[in-house]
Order: C-alpha cells, then structure tokens, then sequence
C-alpha cells in the first residue's frame, strides 16, 4: 500500500517565509527599544534614588519607593524580550508572593478600578524561575485580563481579576488568573498561543505567544482551562516550589 507524503505548497512556503521575516524583524525592533529606553529608566531610577535623599515626606518617600522599583522592573522586562532569540536559563529561588504583588502594582494603570483578588493563604512560596520571564507573563495575563473586562463594560464594581496561588503536589505550585471579562470562545482557543493571532481591535497578537515562549524556556507552559464560572478566562502556569504556612 503506498503512503503519501505531506510536501509543502508554495504558498505554505512562502506563508513560513513571511512568517520568519517577521519574527526577525521583531527581533530587531526589540534590540532597538531596549537601547532608546534603557538609559532613560537608569535615568528615572537614579534620579529617584537622589530625590529620596533630598526629603524626608514619608508619602513622597513612598512615591520614589514605587517609581524606583517599576523602572528597574520595566528594564528586566525589556532585557526578556530581547533574550527571546536565546538560549540562556537564569532560574532563581523567588518569593513568589512578593513578585506578584508588585507586578499588581506595576499593573495598576491598566487595571485601576478593577477589584484584584490575591488568594494566597500561604505566608511564603518559594519557586524555581527566572523572575523577569515570570512577571512578564503575569503582567501580561493581568494586562489581558482587564482589557477583556473593558471591552465587556464600562461599569467595574462587579468585575475582578483574581490571582490565586496553589500546593498542587509537594514540589509544584501553580498560579491561576481568573477574570471576569468576555472571554475566549472555542473557535479561538487553539489559536490564541499563535504569533500574530488576536481578537483585539488594535492588538498585534504577540503578547500571549512572547509569554508562551517565555514560560517554555523555564521548563513550563501556559494552559488556557475551563473557567469554573463560566464567564471570562483563566489561565495557568506551574512551577517548581513549596508553600509554607
């Protein structure tokens, strides 16, 4: 009996052609962004830094604390987009809680007004990761999810974004986000992981697809699951590490 043999069209070629010009290109455009904003966020985080000094308003003190931190996360942000086109593995002991509090924080522009849950009934959690491709991913699942809710409404006194961390074996911890916005339909959700693949308006349909190649080279992947509520998404992500009371 003989077997075909699956032999690429041309247009498929030319699709996969396109498609790597793309990404290249991308590549480039991210080398570029980090070198015109890496100096002007040094710059916001050492002027920070001086301002600090110079007062002693307690509020204003807190405010400095705050610009510091976000600048100095936004440049390992872009160092891990640039890092996308390698192979390098930094995994670290982090405080899981502690990284998801301020990315809520780094956050807060987008999802203002939205109620965040944090359901962690753990006082530590201890995980395995590199901590710039982790909160790139929970920064942009949070991003994602408070625009899903915008798009659904302009009232947010019943909407939420919940992150929720879990002991789901004895050295696997898995964070869940769970929102209540419109959702994915399952026409979509195949393809949501796809480069260039979006269902916004003005989106580019990198977000998801950077993430899931984040979360892979940390050994782990991002799953869309069932949404117990039946309304908005929810996503998660596991990793290595323990929980302690």
């Amino acid at each position: 009996v003989s077997q075909s043999r699956y032999i690429p069209s041309q247009e498929s070629n030319l699709s996969e052609a396109y498609h790597f010009q793309r990404i290249s290109l991308l590549g480039e455009l991210l080398n570029t962004l980090r070198h015109e904003l890496s100096n002007p966020l040094f710059g916001i985080s050492l002027a920070s830094d001086l301002l600090k000094a110079e007062t002693g308003d307690a509020e204003l003190i807190e405010l400095l604390n705050d610009i510091n931190i976000s600048s100095k996360r936004s440049q390992k942000i872009i160092g891990s987009f640039t890092s996308l086109y390698y192979d390098e593995q930094q995994s670290q002991t982090i405080d899981l809680r502690n990284l998801i509090e301020e990315t809520i924080t780094l956050s807060k522009s987008e999802t203002k007004q939205i109620r965040k849950i944090f359901d962690c009934p753990f006082t530590t959690v201890k995980v395995e990761a590199n901590s710039s491709y982790l909160t790139q991913i929970i920064f942009n699942l949070l991003i994602n999810a408070a625009q899903a809710i915008k798009q659904k409404t302009d009232d947010y006194r019943d909407e939420y974004i919940q992150i929720k961390i879990d002991q789901i074996h004895d050295d696997v911890i898995q964070v869940t986000i769970t929102d209540s916005g419109l959702g994915i339909k399952q026409d979509q959700a195949d393809k949501i992981f796809e480069p260039f693949y979006t269902t916004k308006l003005n989106g580019t349909g990198l977000g998801l697809s950077i993430c899931q190649s984040l979360a892979e080279k940390m050994g782990t992947k991002i799953v869309l699951n069932q949404n117990s509520l039946s309304i908005g998404a929810c996503f998660s992500i596991k990793l290595p590490g323990k929980c302690y009371s």
